[in-house]
């Protein structure tokens, strides 16, 4: 994670504006837009049954898409003219996009994230037509789950979900699923090595080794395709089994930091546009640690919630004092890289 530290640094010596994070992170959704569209043509075009975009993987384009969704949309809410138009259209698409992706932690990310960003954000900055729509929809898109996840579980209805196997993944809940059972195949090998290491972990990027120390030999449901884990599907558990308790302290930390500042933004800042991403900032978290709760990262996945955190920790910094807060000097910027090297190492 040393690249990403230092790429946490430069961003925020350059982030020194609104005007400059606003750019850079409309560019992102832009992008975003384009991912997306790639993979809402795959699902047009082509038989995949989970598309997966530039990326490789369904859950990791969903996961990447979490940490961009949400602050786009509030561009969206504050933009004007051809800018909110593009910005309405990549929301849709990277919405489409997730959906199509049925990645069930990407979905309960995107869920809890956006349910703390309406709970969160100020009634008056979002306005009223669209808190109609989106209240709207999200009261018809939960009635609709409900009732899916009903029918799912009849005798007389399950005939017509095993038509749409995907939709059908989506809304099976049994510990008997095979994916559950490698998910708890590994959290228990995770856990079981915080026991035997609890203060420093096995070592980062290391999770194999305590999986095979606790491997029960009980993925024989995949043909033992799957013999070995590099990650405990769960950000916690591979955190606490790696760098032990220590190590899942400071990462706890650095987001317990981050939401406090950004609550005390949303209750001072008197610029409208400043609440709205605050909010965005702290609802992605959110999601993020949510969809983790059940799959892993990814350096494309780490490298945008770095720059989110440069984003959010500029957000918090006063607009008139930016400029002092710069690097002027560049080996002032090349000691900071030393030192987090160092750290970091």
């Amino acid at each position: 994670h040393a690249h990403l530290v230092l790429f946490f640094f430069i961003l925020t010596s350059l982030m020194r504006s609104l005007e400059k994070r606003r750019f850079l992170f409309i560019l992102i959704s832009i992008t975003a837009l384009l991912v997306a569209l790639t993979a809402v043509l795959q699902a047009t075009f082509s038989d995949v049954t989970r598309v997966y975009g530039t990326l490789g993987n369904p859950n990791f384009l969903g996961a990447w898409i979490l940490l961009v969704i949400l602050v786009t949309f509030s561009f969206f809410l504050k933009e004007r003219g051809i800018l909110k138009i593009v910005l309405g259209t990549s929301v849709f698409f990277q919405l489409v996009a997730l959906l199509l992706t049925f990645s069930r932690g990407a979905y309960l990310g995107l869920f809890g994230g956006a349910l703390i960003f309406f709970a969160a954000t100020p009634r008056n900055f979002i306005p009223k037509k669209a808190r109609k729509i989106i209240y709207g929809s999200a009261i018809t898109l939960c009635g609709v789950l409900l009732l899916s996840l009903t029918l799912a579980r009849l005798p007389a209805t399950q005939e017509i979900f095993t038509q749409f196997p995907n939709v059908k993944r989506v809304l099976t809940v049994s510990l008997s699923d095979p994916t559950y059972q490698t998910r708890i195949e590994s959290w228990r090998g995770g856990i079981l090595a915080i026991r035997d290491s609890p203060f420093f972990g096995f070592g980062p990027e290391n999770f194999s080794a305590p999986f095979d120390l606790n491997y029960r030999g009980t993925f024989e449901h995949l043909a033992f395709q799957e013999t070995w884990a590099d990650r405990a599907h769960n950000i916690f558990i591979d955190v606490g089994a790696t760098s032990g308790l220590i190590g899942l302290g400071a990462f706890a930390g650095i987001f317990v930091l981050i939401l406090f500042n950004l609550f005390l933004l949303l209750k001072k800042s008197p610029r409208e546009s400043i609440p709205m991403l605050s909010t965005a900032c702290a609802a992605t978290y959110a999601a993020y640690l949510t969809q983790n709760s059940f799959n892993l990262d990814t350096p494309l996945s780490l490298i945008y919630l770095y720059a989110l955190f440069a984003f959010a920790n500029q957000l918090t910094q006063p607009e008139k004092n930016t400029s002092s807060q710069t690097f002027k000097n560049p080996k002032k910027l090349l000691a900071v890289g030393y030192w987090s090297l160092i750290i970091v190492g």
